[in-house]
């Protein structure tokens, strides 16, 4: 764990200066939201992170990546570490590309519901 994975990068196609995040970086900012002291978001803006969280976890641990609980619980702390930012990045990759698509089509029915 010797460097910080890439988790946001400029969006060269955007003028306003958008960023591009991997899902890595997805579930850092839905732990943020879910459980931040700052954070703007509605209860029920952090409810819905706090769900997409929870399947996002759910996904990477049904692809082998059993210290989502630990995870979990440094994202409820407010731990945003080298450590946390590389299991966050382990377990997206141990959900996998397909379980995450479909978590995200999730999270774009979340937001047709508000």
């Amino acid at each position: 764990m010797g460097t910080n994975p890439v988790l946001f990068t400029l969006d060269p196609d955007c003028t306003e200066g958008g960023y591009e995040m991997t899902p890595a970086g997805l579930l850092l900012i839905l732990g943020d939201t879910a459980y931040g002291k700052t954070t703007d978001a509605p209860p029920w803006g952090r409810a819905k992170a706090q769900r997409l969280l929870e399947d996002m976890l759910s996904a990477a641990y049904a692809g082998g990546f059993f210290l989502g609980d630990v995870l979990h619980t440094l994202l409820a702390r407010g731990e945003i570490s080298q450590r946390v930012q590389a299991m966050a990045v382990a377990a997206c990759e141990a959900a996998g590309e397909q379980a995450l698509e479909e978590v995200l089509g999730r999270l774009e029915c979340a937001a047709d519901e508000t």
